[in-house]
Order: structure tokens, then C-alpha cells, then sequence
């Protein structure tokens, strides 16, 4: 099952940090990858370019980020944002944590030809637009996913979609 290989390989690695857990005030802590906080990719992320409400994003599938994000540059062009009931704070692989307020639901976004709808969590990010996480990948299991090839295949809205990553300098 490729989430259970995502687990394995992740574990492994220094660079990622996957868990959600508790932080010590009973407040949930989420956890992005440096590459996601840097703008680059990792051995376990793939780059799609797509588009949000009219607007070209640039994605990074990011199996080292727990939930989805969205840059709160592009947010900041998009309404309504909702509160979150209490702020949850988002660790960094490096140890930087974050903290998230607000987030956008149910936004209708597209690639290659394929449309979703997810709910993402505001914050700052360098280099993207958008953070597909782990929630993400869940949602869409069972998947294949090919890290070094980037391309992921799956069942959505009962057809099958394969999404081809596109190149760093695209």
C-alpha cells in the first residue's frame, strides 16, 4: 500500500517530519517539511502546476506535511477565510513552529484536467502556492506512487487519474 511505504520512508528520514501530536497547552501541532518552508522539493514530494479560483498556482505534493496549506499571499485573494476555533501551531522540520489562525474551506482547484476540493490552513510559504499533505494523500488512497518518476495514481470520482509532477524549472 503506497500511504504504508510513505510511513515506512519518511520515518527514515531526517529531513521530514510527519506526526500530528499534542504540543504540551492540549493545542494540536501539525508539521510541514524545510522543503515545503524553502520553496524546493524533497525525495518524497512532486510539483504540479494547476490553478485556484482563476489564478495559476504552482503545488508540492508533500508526503512530510501533515495537513494542506495555502500561501497566505494568495489567501489574502481569496474570501471568506474562517477563524479556527483556536489556533493550531505547525512545527517545521527544523524546529521552527509556526501559528495558523485562519483557514480556507472547500476550495475548488484543478490540474491536469482533474478537479478537487480542499480545505487549507493559512500560512506563510515560500515558493508555492499550495501544500497537498498527508491529509491530502489519505484522502485519495489507496494511490501508486513513483517518487523518483513523480507521478501518483489513484481512483477519484470513480475514474482513474494519474498526475505527472512537472519538472523543477517548468
Amino acid at each position: 500500500n503506497a500511504m504504508e511505504e510513505i510511513w515506512n520512508c519518511v520515518g527514515d528520514s531526517d529531513e521530514t517530519q510527519l506526526e500530528t501530536e499534542d504540543s504540551d497547552s492540549g493545542e494540536d501541532l501539525m508539521a510541514i517539511s524545510i522543503q515545503t518552508l524553502n520553496g524546493t522539493e524533497g525525495s518524497k514530494t512532486i510539483r504540479l502546476r494547476g490553478h485556484l479560483q482563476g489564478k495559476e498556482v504552482f503545488m508540492l505534493i508533500d508526503s512530510g506535511s501533515s495537513h494542506s496549506f495555502i500561501c497566505d499571499h494568495l489567501a489574502s485573494l481569496i474570501k471568506p477565510w474562517h477563524l479556527l476555533a483556536q489556533p493550531v501551531k505547525v512545527q517545521v522540520a527544523n524546529g521552527e513552529i509556526i501559528t495558523c489562525t485562519h483557514e480556507l474551506h472547500n476550495q475548488i482547484w484543478g490540474t491536469q484536467g482533474i478537479t478537487f476540493c480542499s480545505t487549507f490552513k493559512i500560512i506563510p510559504l515560500k515558493g508555492y502556492d499550495i501544500i497537498l499533505g498527508v491529509d491530502w494523500l489519505g484522502k485519495h488512497s489507496p494511490m501508486q506512487i513513483h517518487w523518483v518518476d513523480r507521478w501518483l495514481k489513484f481512483s477519484h470520482d470513480q475514474q482513474n487519474v494519474t498526475l505527472q509532477g512537472i519538472s523543477p524549472h517548468t
